[in-house]
């Protein structure tokens, strides 16, 4: 029985037919970074007996010891995707974003984080909000990613589980993440594995952002398609919408002649209601109603 997994894989199946040919226009915006300290075949990350994972487990945590090293702190490590980051949000050296967050809230959270492990239920695939933080950590340029399958006992078929992989994997591919490359833990083990490779990771160096303040921004923007948004809307009409760029969030009007459609991949001008820094090649996201619409990049 394949549980709640119907509902997530329609979901997916019909975006993806969507989006899997947009990964181009992501690539036109700029390229992103790619997943690091990326090992599918290591053992630690597969699914495995308990009792040879503790072992490693237990030599892992003797290493740190020994080399003076610590796990992540909790703001260096961000819980994404669906509900079942909630149930691990208490989880030590962790912190993920609200059930309402808006897009600006987690994006924010994203931006102070050198690390995203994206929460994945076994038994419903990826959801619609999974497909949300993908596209908002790939605009908060994350330095790094890992996904975690959690509730994997409540599958009891082998195959149902590797095609939820299989449908995470394609999703980081249909935008511009490379999903093969994308390590992958299980459980509530796997999470305290992966908090120890976070451990490794360099700390996150702060964007240099112009400091040029500007009340006019010259962009090129993905409007996402309605499979891709439950919030998405005709734009450059100067209908308002919030615009996150670099932590700051402010409301902004779109023109575009003519307006962009649903699926659209077009240059606009963002009227700002308040001052922003801004500069050639950052990274932003807009957002209605708290969902996040669009992913755009400043022109030059």
């Amino acid at each position: 029985m394949r549980c709640g997994r119907q509902i997530g894989a329609s979901i997916w199946k019909s975006a993806v037919r969507h989006s899997s040919d947009k990964k181009h226009t992501l690539r036109a915006l700029d390229h992103p970074p790619r997943a690091r300290w990326a090992d599918p075949s290591d053992e630690a990350c597969q699914v495995d007996p308990q009792g040879k994972f503790i072992v490693r487990l237990k030599l892992l945590l003797i290493m740190l010891v020994l080399t003076g090293s610590h796990l992540a702190m909790a703001s260096d490590v961000v819980l994404l995707g669906d509900e079942a980051r909630l149930t691990l949000a208490g989880y030590p050296n962790t912190d993920a974003p609200a059930r309402n967050a808006s897009a600006a809230e987690v994006a924010d959270m994203i931006a102070k984080a050198r690390h995203a492990i994206f929460v994945v239920d076994a038994a419903n695939g990826p959801m619609q909000v999974t497909r949300e933080h993908i596209i908002i950590a790939r605009q908060a340029r994350i330095p790094s990613l890992s996904m975690l399958l959690v509730n994997t006992e409540a599958v009891n078929q082998s195959a149902l589980i590797q095609q939820v992989i299989t449908e995470m994997r394609e999703l980081f591919d249909a935008y511009d993440t490379d999903g093969s490359a994308v390590p992958l833990f299980i459980g509530k083990q796997g999470l305290n594995a992966a908090l120890g490779k976070v451990a490794a990771l360099p700390r996150r160096e702060p964007e240099h952002l112009d400091s040029t303040m500007h009340n006019e921004i010259a962009g090129f923007i993905y409007l996402l398609s309605k499979p891709e948004s439950p919030a998405t809307m005709v734009l450059g009409n100067g209908e308002p919408v919030t615009i996150w760029l670099g932590g700051q969030t402010v409301q902004v009007r779109g023109k575009a002649e003519p307006a962009l459609q649903p699926g659209d991949s077009k240059p606009i001008r963002l009227i700002t209601e308040a001052p922003v820094t801004a500069g050639p090649g950052q990274r932003f996201l807009l957002q209605s109603q708290g969902r996040i619409i669009a992913a755009g990049v400043v022109a030059e």
